[in-house]
């Protein structure tokens, strides 16, 4: 995460005075979101080293946070705030998974070859195990995939943004670019932010030992 001077903020003094605890973070563009510079060449832009005016500027947001309209309008533009996921498999590729296994060639190997022997019995009795084995493996693990897209579902990270200078509690996967993010002790990070103000935070002290609560400039760290 990249730090920020907490005195850069316009809208410290206001947030001090309310009494809020807690740091509040920007959410950043994208990754792959590259400036293009005059020789075509493209380089990451380094959030770090811009003060908070300029990320206000280059996101086109303020201190108060995003208007719903235009949150709304970038959530289209960038779609959801989730990690690239692969697509579930269906019950086509489950069960060909199911033969994918030395045991099983082996299996089969013996099957024709018992087959071509005159062996029926055999040979019937060797296909039946694989297609009894492929039915339970199939069966199994469409129910394991079942269970982890429902997983998926229960497992939504909830985060506290501030918008028009309201604060809301909305899904992780609903931040865009230029959101207000609110953080505190235990929250989880739930997109790439750059830090904006922090009041306090405990440092440890070489000497002493001792756990101090120090005020400080974030950008002493940064």
């Amino acid at each position: 995460m990249l730090l920020s001077d907490s005195d850069a903020l316009g809208g410290d003094k206001e947030q001090q005075d309310s009494g809020e605890k807690g740091n509040y973070s920007i959410s950043l563009e994208k990754p792959s979101e590259l400036d293009a510079t005059k020789n075509h060449a493209t380089t990451v832009t380094l959030w770090h080293s811009l003060g908070t005016e300029e990320i206000f500027e280059k996101l086109v947001t303020t201190s108060k946070g995003l208007d719903p309209e235009e949150a709304a309008r970038r959530l289209q533009e960038y779609g959801k705030n989730i990690l690239p996921t692969r697509k579930p498999p269906g019950i086509v590729e489950i069960t060909l998974h199911q033969f994918k296994s030395p045991l099983i060639y082996i299996l089969l190997i013996a099957g024709v070859i018992s087959f071509l022997l005159d062996d029926l019995r055999d040979a019937g009795f060797i296909f039946l195990v694989v297609v009894i084995n492929a039915v339970i493996g199939t069966i199994q693990e469409w129910k394991a995939e079942k269970s982890a897209s429902q997983l998926q579902t229960i497992l939504k990270i909830m985060s506290r943004v501030r918008r028009k200078g309201a604060e809301l509690k909305i899904s992780a996967e609903e931040i865009v670019p230029g959101d207000i993010v609110l953080l505190e002790s235990g929250s989880r990070i739930p997109a790439d932010l750059r830090i904006l103000y922090a009041p306090t935070s405990p440092l440890m002290s070489l000497f002493s030992l001792a756990s101090l609560l120090l005020e400080r400039r974030l950008w002493e760290f940064s």
